[in-house]
């Protein structure tokens, strides 16, 4: 391996989130994209406001890789910046609405439904329990449909920071045993390059994933 793209910089604390980030930025094709729209973004003006909305190019890297909506904008920041924090991913996940908000959304369900987004509504006053089985349904109904062989869908790894550090190290030109004398007292290797080896497979191995 080459370092024909620059590493981004991840700066987030949980670990199912920058695992979820990880497995798609360190992607080579996804990087290959990145490289294509940076050329095309960088050499057109842009006003002020541009940075606040994606433009059409990130939306369709989104949908190649089969990516919820709700990664948008933390593609977008790594597209723009190379790097990425906890604030980028605060509602990676789904965000929850105040009672206030509620009526506007309302209006536009058609389209956050279009987008792959659903809203389930929740009655404060009635118990969890009676309310559980209806979200459960709810969520149900709609996940089962995206591809379990997606990267999302794999267990966190706790081990997944190192792997990345020793992945990229080795992107670096490194070999497995200066990789493990470096990080021998960090990760207490001992010189076990098996370890090493076996972490840096076990993470191209997931970036490699059909999606």
């Amino acid at each position: 391996m080459n370092m024909k793209y620059e590493k981004v910089e991840i700066n987030i604390d949980d670990s199912r989130k920058f695992q979820d980030i990880a497995l798609l930025v360190d992607r080579e094709d996804f990087l290959e994209d990145l490289s294509t729209f940076r050329k095309i973004y960088d050499s057109k003006p842009h006003t002020a406001i541009d940075g606040y909305f994606p433009p059409p190019e990130i939306y369709e890297i989104r949908t190649k890789y089969k990516y919820p909506i709700s990664f948008i904008f933390a593609i977008w920041r790594v597209a723009t910046e190379n790097r990425i924090s906890d604030r980028d991913v605060k509602d990676l996940y789904g965000e929850e609405i105040a009672p206030y908000q509620t009526r506007s959304i309302e209006k536009k369900i058609p389209i956050y439904i279009n987008d792959e987004e659903i809203f389930i509504r929740v009655t404060p006053g009635v118990p969890l329990g009676k309310q559980k089985k209806v979200i459960l349904e709810s969520l149900r109904k709609y996940l089962d449909r995206w591809n379990k062989s997606h990267p999302l869908f794999l267990d966190t790894k706790p081990e997944m920071r190192r792997d990345r550090e020793w992945y990229w190290e080795k992107r670096m030109g490194k070999s497995y045993g200066k990789i493990a004398r470096e990080y021998e007292d960090k990760y207490n290797l001992q010189d076990q390059r098996d370890v090493i080896i076996k972490a840096i497979k076990h993470y191209e191995k997931a970036l490699n994933m059909e999606i």
